[in-house]
């Protein structure tokens, strides 16, 4: 049943990002990437910053908004939490080290597989 919870947050999440890029897909390059990264990490700080310390939110509905809803409106929320989490557990040097590894193991995995499937693009 959690898996339930998990998809229909994400399909909801999806459609959110879809209509984003495209409602600003020709204002300028990046935009709807900003603003869907902005505000996912935006959502997911009202969702477990505010309300479950506030209110305890039930697992399914912690299922629905952060793992299904968040996750598929963005990733990059979630590794904003992971870092924020790495700094109030004072583990600062982890923290900074996850942010850059994760930026730039990112970046070469990204343009390795785009080396290694058009060389010339190089």
């Amino acid at each position: 049943m959690q898996y339930l919870y998990v998809g229909l947050g994400g399909v909801c999440g999806a459609c959110l990002r879809y209509f984003f890029f495209v409602i600003l897909q020709n204002k300028s390059v990046g935009l709807p990437t900003l603003a869907v990264n902005v505000l996912g990490c935006a959502l997911l700080g009202l969702a477990l910053g505010f309300l479950d310390l506030k209110y305890h939110l039930p697992e399914n509905l912690k299922l629905f908004l952060v793992t299904g809803f968040v996750g598929s409106f963005t990733t990059f929320a979630t590794f904003i939490a992971d870092a924020s989490l790495l700094l109030e557990k004072d583990e600062i040097l982890w923290s900074l080290g996850y942010t850059a590894l994760s930026v730039l193991l990112g970046g070469l995995s990204y343009w390795a597989v785009v080396w290694l499937l058009d060389p010339g693009r190089l």
